[in-house]
């Protein structure tokens, strides 16, 4: 059964470690609610009515007396004293051993934002281009910054979280993030950002590697409408020694002024990329961006399967 996005309709997500799912669209995160059936009430049913009944109940009765009668003797005059219950002996008890994540990796913990920001509006709600840097010393998991969102009078709309499409951020790596606001909103809106606290990654951590990006090109897309808006394709490289599966590929593009100003992001065409096998991929530009970029810096992550 396919349970669709709520931000964009589309039906296909993944389900993320916290059981949350991430739309392979737009990139939202959000968590699914399942509801089962209640088993119906239990009924009773009447084995005996009329003079039956009441035989029944007369002959229960009469071995409650009897079973009644024979406890006292056994228990008392039979015994010649008063009963005493034998001691009770407490019985093993029973423990639920839960594996608890050990961490693969010692250091600090500590990350920051990176100084640059792009702000902008897809046509139904705004969104910010930011850069998640760890600057620690082990790896993160799930890097998320929250991001609290504001009016044009300054006023609190909704706070926001975002985690990152890399799920486990090495040292001294980082990773731009798209923070796009669920809903529709019009008018002019600002967001102040901070960073939630750091996790540690542990061996339950999904483990992504880079991927050798072997080149890019923009190709004319061949809507009339959207010529200026041109696809930007290439190829990976699996340089790896395992086997690579879910190739996340995204691009930021700079302005002529070395800056920030637009951001694209997709699969590579291959799902499972083996060990020096390469895959190409192309990317729909135009949805965030700001201005035209004269360049595209690229980057792919794949998870790593044994």
């Amino acid at each position: 059964m396919e349970y669709p996005c709520p931000n964009c309709g589309f039906p296909g997500a993944a389900i993320l470690a916290d059981g949350s799912r991430r739309c392979a669209s737009c990139g939202h995160t959000w968590y699914f609610r399942m509801e089962y059936p209640r088993p119906p009430a239990a009924q009773v049913a009447v084995a005996a009515t009329g003079s039956n009944a009441r035989v029944v109940v007369g002959v229960v009765a009469a071995a409650i007396v009897m079973l009644a009668g024979l406890a006292v003797f056994l228990f008392a005059g039979g015994s010649g004293g008063s009963y005493q219950p034998p001691p009770e002996t407490p019985g093993p008890k029973v423990g639920l051993a839960v594996p608890q994540p050990q961490p693969d990796e010692s250091g600090s913990l500590a990350a920051e934002l990176g100084p640059e920001r792009v702000a902008g509006h897809s046509g139904i709600s705004p969104w910010w281009l930011v850069e998640y840097r760890n600057s620690g010393e082990a790896a993160i998991a799930f890097p998320t910054v929250k991001a609290r969102v504001l009016d044009d009078q300054g006023r609190p709309v909704l706070d926001h979280e975002t985690v990152a499409s890399v799920y486990r951020l090495p040292p001294g790596q980082s990773v731009w993030m798209l923070v796009s606001i669920p809903g529709s909103y019009k008018g002019s809106y600002q967001a102040e950002f901070e960073i939630v606290a750091p996790k540690r990654a542990d061996r339950y951590t999904p483990k992504q590697r880079r991927l050798e990006v072997v080149g890019h090109e923009l190709q004319p897309n061949p809507s009339p409408s959207l010529k200026k808006f041109p696809f930007l394709a290439g190829k990976v490289r699996n340089d790896g020694e395992v086997r690579l599966s879910s190739v996340r590929v995204h691009a930021v593009g700079y302005n002529a002024g070395d800056k920030p100003c637009a951001f694209a992001q997709g699969y590579a065409r291959v799902t499972n990329l083996q060990p020096g096998q390469e895959s190409d991929f192309k990317l729909g530009t135009g949805t965030w961006q700001t201005e035209t970029p004269v360049r595209w810096q690229i980057e792919a992550w794949g998870t790593e399967r044994d």
